[in-house]
C-alpha cells in the first residue's frame, strides 16, 4: 500500500524526529510504500505581512520592546538551516520519501491526488490543539468523502490530562474521527478522552520508537563513526532546567559519585543568540548518550522512553507544563511509577537504591510491541 504519515512539523525535537523515523521504518518493513506528509507551520498570507510588521514596529519603537524583530520570518528562515544542520541530514536520509512542504489545508488536500491508499496520523502530540498548525488537519479534514482509502491514527497523543479543545473544535473533530478506519492512542487517558468526547473506541498502543529494537538504534549510532561505548556517568536531558531540577542532578551525582554529561544544546530555542550558538547536536549523538549513560535524569517523554529501551536506571522529573499524563501512562505499563518525581524531595535513597527488573520489563515490552504491530497490520489489512 502507499501510505502517508501525518505528524507534527519536524524540526530539532529529537523525540519528534525519531518517532516519525520509527513508524516509517516499521511500515516499510511490513512491505509498504511509505511517505511523510510534510506539513509545515501555517504560512502567513502575504496581505497580512504589512499589518504584522506594523504591530511589531509599535512594540519595538513605541512601547520599547527591544527584543522585537521586525522581519522575524526572514530571520528564522535564514537561521534554521544553521541551527538544524546536524539534524537535517538524518531527516533527509531516513524519513524519506516525503511530499513537498505543505503550508495549509489546501496544499494537504492536493495529496489526495497522489494515490495514497491510507493516511496515518501519529505519533506524538498530534491531537493537542496548541501544538499543531491546525488541529482539524490531524483528523484529516482535507480528505473529501470521495476518498475511499483508510484513515488511521497510530499512537496519537492529546498530550494533556485536561481537555483543551474548544466546543467548536470538539464537534468538528468528533465528526471527522467517525470516518476513521482504526483509532489508537499513546496514553491510557487518550482512550477515555476518545470515548468521552468523540464517542469512539480507541486502542492503547506503544509509541512507535518502542517498536524498534535497541540494535536498530545502535546501528544508527555506528553509522556516524561513533566512539566506542563507554561509561560516561550521569546523563542529564532536561528541557526546562530549574533550581529544583538542579538539586536532583546534584543529589544523584553525589550519591553515585557520577560525573554528569548532557546531549542537548539548551540554547537551541533562544532566538536572541546567534544561530551558531544554537546548533542542535545530531540525532546519532543524542542516541549515543543513552547507550553510554549509567543513569539518566530527564523531564522529557522520549528520553524516558529511551532510558527504558536501553535499560538505564532513571529518574523522570514530571514536566507539568508539557503534560503529565504521558509520563503516568508510560510508566504504569512497566510498573515504574516510582521513577516519576515532581520535587527534589521525592528523590529518596529508596528510589536510588532500588534495582529495576529489566528482564521483566523487556518481556512486557515484547508483548506490547506484538500487540501494537498487530493493530497496525490489522488496520491496514481491513
Amino acid at each position: 500500500m502507499k501510505i502517508g504519515i501525518l505528524t507534527l512539523p519536524l524540526h530539532t525535537n529529537y523525540g519528534g524526529v525519531l518517532q516519525a523515523y520509527a513508524l516509517m521504518t516499521v511500515l516499510k518493513r511490513m512491505g509498504h510504500d511509505v511517505w511523510l506528509i510534510d506539513r509545515r507551520m501555517n504560512e502567513m498570507p502575504k496581505w497580512r505581512y504589512p499589518l504584522a510588521i506594523g504591530k511589531r514596529m509599535i512594540l519595538k519603537y513605541a512601547l520599547g520592546k527591544k527584543g522585537t524583530v521586525l522581519f522575524i520570518e526572514n530571520k528564522r528562515a535564514k537561521e534554521y538551516p544553521i541551527v538544524s544542520k546536524n539534524i537535517q541530514p538524518f531527516i533527509q536520509k531516513h524519513i524519506a520519501p516525503s511530499t513537498k512542504p505543505l503550508g495549509n489545508t489546501q496544499a494537504l488536500a492536493a495529496t489526495a491526488k497522489d494515490g495514497f491508499d491510507a493516511y496515518i496520523v501519529g505519533s506524538d502530540q498530534v491531537w493537542r490543539p496548541n501544538y499543531t498548525p491546525k488541529i482539524q488537519n490531524y483528523f484529516f479534514d482535507f480528505l473529501g468523502d470521495d476518498f475511499k482509502g483508510k484513515r488511521i491514527s497510530y499512537a496519537a497523543s492529546f498530550g494533556s490530562e485536561n481537555w483543551t479543545y474548544s466546543d467548536a473544535e470538539t464537534q468538528q473533530c468528533k465528526s471527522l474521527i467517525q470516518k476513521f478506519t482504526s483509532i489508537s492512542v499513546r496514553e491510557e487517558e487518550g482512550v477515555h478522552m476518545c470515548k468521552n468526547h468523540f464517542n469512539v473506541d480507541a486502542t492503547w498502543v506503544l509509541d512507535p520508537t518502542m517498536l524498534l529494537e535497541v540494535s536498530d538504534y545502535t546501528t544508527l549510532i555506528n553509522s556516524k563513526n561513533s566512539t566506542k561505548p563507554q561509561n560516561k556517568g550521569l546523563l542529564t536531558y532536561l528541557l526546562d532546567m530549574s533550581e529544583d531540577r538542579q538539586k536532583v542532578v546534584n543529589r544523584v551525582s553525589t550519591y553515585f559519585e557520577y560525573k554528569t554529561f548532557s546531549i542537548n544544546n539548551t540554547n537551541v530555542e533562544n532566538e536572541s543568540l546567534p544561530a551558531e550558538e544554537r546548533i542542535a547536536p545530531s540525532i546519532e549523538h543524542w542516541l549515543e548518550g543513552f547507550r553510554d549513560a549509567e543513569f539518566v535524569i530527564t523531564d522529557s517523554f522520549h528520553a524516558c522512553v529511551y532510558s527504558i529501551l536501553f535499560n538505564k536506571p532513571f529518574v523522570v522529573y514530571g514536566n507539568k507544563k508539557r503534560g503529565m499524563a504521558r509520563f503516568y501512562s508510560l510508566l504504569k505499563r512497566y510498573g515504574l511509577e516510582d521513577r516519576l518525581v515532581t520535587s527534589s524531595k521525592d528523590v529518596t535513597d529508596a528510589i536510588l537504591e532500588s534495582s529495576i527488573n529489566w528482564d521483566g520489563i523487556n518481556i512486557l515490552l515484547k508483548k506490547y510491541k506484538e500487540q501494537s504491530e498487530k493493530f497496525l497490520s490489522e488496520s491496514l489489512g481491513r
